[in-house]
């Protein structure tokens, strides 16, 4: 039975598994999980829930089990209706039933007396002695309790008289909560053990409760997924009864009478259940070594699928060929590929598509080996895949390098791609864009992939002067054709050279096109082809675009032909380029004209020489080919120096646009590091970083001024918003500053129709300050890069760790968090709710009062230093006040995110 990738990540989910017992003796473990099954090393094949509803599974026939829930008082009890699969049995609360499409998950607080979740099975089937064993594991998430005072969570197996049962304490002042073993005589004379296991409050282990009737102990072990699967602690062991008549159940809550104590906050939740009762296996635990389902795969390889699965690396004919791991590998595989060259025409072409960050497909060469797939008709194609990570492997004279189509959350890294096969007739050598066979769903684009640390070199072909090809392409260049809104995707942190025409093209919005470095130069040695402009961006989809932190250099046309609307183009540097660093056109009206792009922070230097038109010259130039003049674009902060025939230059009757407070002393040098350098593959130099004293240093100016009467919030309007970006769904938004303030916050919403900006904490303004993004001095440098001071502080303080809330009373409640740390020191913490900064404090508690009763609220903490530097606010955590609650169904407990449960209340 195949086994699904385990990830840690998902392991604070309040997320309850359902158990059931199989009356056959070959089914000798049963977990049933809403996420995923697993494999135990020590009880076999676990049952997912699709064989548990099969009719002739294992002879067993239907599988179905009773539920009974125990809570005299439903607002401390929530049921989940996130979560789609149809589980056995049937769950009923209050006259309400649970069963479609599969009401499954659970969490309670402030238990009283026999608030429990009890799941029957019936009698055990096998009942003799030699069988009363029962195991119960899961992921366990310990209370918060701060006083005991016996409101335990409890986990219960076992008979009427003789149980076992895992049982979790509270602590008082610096004591932590620890686990024990419990049980009872057939007098009810308790025993405990006498070892305890600490743990620490509100962190997930592994939980084991063993209980074994004839050797007469209860054992309970705790082991620590973040260190390893190490134990923690010792076994805890306590005595207990053999008894014949075992009854088949588990308890979950507070399973025994222990007094009422609901004031005290033990909120529990339990992920990834199993129970084995028929050897007892102890500990029972998923199988770490190949909880991430790993396949070897060489270019020789000639095993099976199954056989190419190991924990411990296959290499040559022990390995699968690729092909056969296209036709098997499905969510939560890895797929390790060997050194060596795979030239038999496979490329990576999965059949089945992964279905969430925790269940990708994973391609990826094995421990930085050579791996080089060539000669294929593709190196990567993905046709309505998504959740496929390709990494670390070379394409060679290919076809085509690489098509996404209708692909969404793609990961392709550390992948180098190189030369257009000589068989080739495709102009473009990499795509992300729309499914060719679907002209208008949107669902049928292709978004939020990421591309990053590759190469991609020589797609160019055709004679001199022709200047084909394209390395990759964004969106579909086609007009008049589909819309494609192949929106919100990454390219980061890559090299592209040698496209023809053009090395990246963008035909999209809302992508990410950061910290890349272009090139393009005409007649390497040895070559006949001409190379052209670096990038370009155009067509009816185009425009709304961030271009940040890129080089374009040695371009044999411009560095960037810039014809849609809406772009940010900032600390960006175009050197060396044949024509203007950026060529700004309009060229088929309606359809690539250049409106309203903001172009500030850049470096332009030595751009325009080989360009025998004046007009094509320049730092920049604009140009009207299809009337439609651009207009609205601004210029501003950014430095023109040593660039053929001036600075800015505008053709065809193009009107000035709006230039601001840029360096234009063409001929004087700002003081740029070094300008030195030849060698286009050298992405270091020129090093256009401004020397500490540089004229330019400090005399940037604001980028926009707050049109909000004065105030102080989280929400105020600009007079332009375009300078900004909230991050698109895909990178974090901008950290920005204020005139005259060193605080820094950062943007989570920019409203472009509207010009309101929302940060994500609290600011104070009056109206016509001057907004910027973060910067060093009295005001921002000119160029691409901020000089920095010598040993000032420019580094975040890290996110506040695992912040808890409280409810105390019905209106009152406690916070606490883990600190953050700092390279200078950290100086606060901003406590937000619901989204409103409350409160500043130096300590890692506060108690917000004044609440309202039985209402829930949410919290995030944010560290500060005494630079101004604001961490990221802290994952949020919610808590409800007591009193009455309209709700027993919500989610997110740990998280404070609770719009995946239903409102309904029986």
């Amino acid at each position: 039975m195949k086994t699904i990738k385990l990830h840690l990540n998902t392991l604070l989910i309040p997320v309850f598994a359902v158990l059931c017992l199989l009356s056959s003796p070959a089914i000798r473990a049963v977990e049933v999980d809403i996420y995923q099954s697993m494999e135990s090393a020590s009880s076999g094949d676990l049952l997912t829930s699709d064989s548990m509803n099969s009719s002739s599974y294992g002879g067993c026939g239907d599988v179905t089990a009773t539920w009974e829930f125990r809570f005299e008082d439903l607002n401390h009890m929530w049921v989940s209706d996130q979560h789609t699969r149809q589980l056995p049995g049937q769950v009923i609360v209050d006259g309400v039933d649970y069963n479609s499409p599969g009401y499954r998950s659970w969490r309670f607080r402030n238990k009283e007396e026999n608030h429990y979740v009890r799941v029957n099975f019936g009698t055990n089937p096998w009942g003799a002695p030699d069988h009363d064993r029962m195991t119960v594991a899961g992921y366990f998430t310990t209370l918060q309790t701060d006083t005991f005072s016996n409101t335990h969570d409890n986990i219960e197996v076992g008979g009427t008289q003789s149980f076992g049962v895992l049982q979790t304490v509270g602590h008082t002042g610096d004591d932590p909560p620890y686990i024990r073993a419990h049980s009872c005589t057939e007098g009810w004379v308790t025993t405990l053990s006498p070892t305890v296991i600490k743990v620490l409050p509100g962190k997930t282990y592994w939980v084991n409760l063993h209980y074994d009737g004839p050797e007469g102990l209860v054992k309970v072990a705790v082991f620590d997924p973040d260190d390893a699967w190490s134990q923690v602690g010792e076994t805890a062991i306590a005595e207990s009864v053999p008894e014949s008549a075992v009854r088949s159940y588990a308890h979950f809550g507070r399973c025994s009478p222990h007094g009422d104590w609901p004031d005290n906050e033990t909120s529990s939740y339990l992920d990834h259940i199993m129970i084995d009762f028929t050897n007892g296996a102890f500990p029972l635990l998923p199988d770490i070594a190949l909880q991430t389902p790993t396949y070897w795969v060489s270019p020789t390889g000639q095993s099976s699928w199954e056989d190419a699965k190991s924990a411990t690396p296959l290499n040559g004919t022990s390995c699968c060929s690729l092909e056969t791991a296209n036709a098997n590998a499905v969510p939560g595989d890895t797929i390790y590929l060997r050194s060596g060259t795979y030239d038999s025409g496979a490329y990576i072409r999965p059949n089945n598509s992964g279905v969430s960050e925790e269940e990708r497909i994973i391609y990826s060469s094995y421990n930085d080996e050579e791996v080089t797939i060539s000669g294929a008709s593709y190196g990567i194609y993905l046709h309505r895949k998504s959740f496929i990570t390709v990494n670390g492997i070379n394409f060679f004279s290919m076809r085509r390098f690489m098509r996404i189509y209708a692909g969404h959350y793609n990961t392709i890294s550390h992948c180098d791609f190189d030369t257009r096969s000589p068989s080739s007739g495709d102009w473009v050598g990499a795509l992300i864009a729309d499914d060719y066979n679907d002209s208008t769903p949107a669902s049928e684009n292709s978004t939020h992939n990421w591309v990053h640390h590759c190469t991609f070199y020589r797609w160019v072909y055709g004679d001199y002067d022709e200047h084909r090809g394209a390395l990759l392409d964004i969106g579909s260049s086609q007009h008049p054709g589909p819309v494609d809104e192949s929106y919100y995707n990454l390219v980061e942190d890559s090299v592209f050279a040698y496209g023809g025409h053009h090395t990246l093209g963008v035909y999209s919005k809302y992508n990410v096109i950061r910290n890349n470095y272009f090139h393009n130069e005409t007649n390497p040695d040895n070559w006949n082809y001409e190379g052209y402009r670096a990038t370009l961006t155009e067509g009816p989809s185009a425009g709304h675009c961030l271009y940040e932190g890129n080089r374009f250099g040695w371009a044999g046309a411009s560095g960037m032909a810039l014809r849609s609307p809406n772009n940010i183009f900032r600390y960006n540097s175009f050197y060396h380029t044949g024509s203007g660093g950026i060529q700004v056109v309009a060229n088929r009206p309606g359809v690539d004209y250049a409106d309203h792009n903001h172009i500030y922070g850049n470096n332009f230097f030595h751009c325009g020489y080989l360009a025998e038109y004046s007009g094509f010259q320049g730092g920049i130039y604009f140009c009207d080919w299809g009337g439609q003049p651009p207009v609205g674009n601004v210029i501003k902060n950014s430095i023109f120096y040593d660039n053929n025939g001036g600075t800015i230059l505008y053709n065809d009757g193009v009107a000035p646009q709006i230039v601001e407070n840029n360096w234009e002393d063409n001929d004087i040098d700002p003081g740029f590091v070094d300008l030195s350098g030849d060698d286009p593959d050298d992405p270091t130099l020129p090093d256009l970083h401004l020397n500490p004293g540089s004229p330019a240093e400090d005399q940037g100016t604001w980028l926009t001024t707050i049109t909000s009467a004065g105030a102080s919030g989280t929400v105020f309007a600009v007079e332009d918003a375009g300078y900004f970006v909230d991050g698109w769904e895909i990178v974090r938004g901008d950290l920005i500053q204020l005139d005259g303030q060193s605080a820094r916050v950062r943007i989570i919403d920019v409203n472009y129709a509207t010009n309101t900006i929302t940060v994500e904490g609290s600011v104070t303004w009056t109206q016509g300050l001057g907004v910027s993004l973060a910067y060093h001095g009295s005001a921002p440098d000119q160029g691409a890069h901020e000089i920095t001071p010598s040993g000032s502080d420019t580094e975040l303080p890290s996110t506040p760790q695992d912040l808890s809330a409280t409810a105390v009373s019905e209106s009152q409640i406690d916070t606490s968090w883990v600190g953050s740390t700092d390279n200078i020191g950290v100086t606060g913490y901003r406590v937000s709710r619901d989204g409103d900064e409350i409160a500043t404090t130096t300590s890692l508690t506060y108690s917000d009062t004044g609440l309202t009763t039985g209402t829930t609220y949410t919290y995030t903490v944010t560290a500060y230093d005494a630079a101004g530097n604001q961490s990221t606010p802290s994952d949020p955590a919610s808590a409800t006040t007591e009193g009455p609650s309209a709700l027993i169904f919500q989610d997110g407990f740990e998280s404070g995110d609770t719009s995946a449960w239903s409102g309904i209340t029986p």
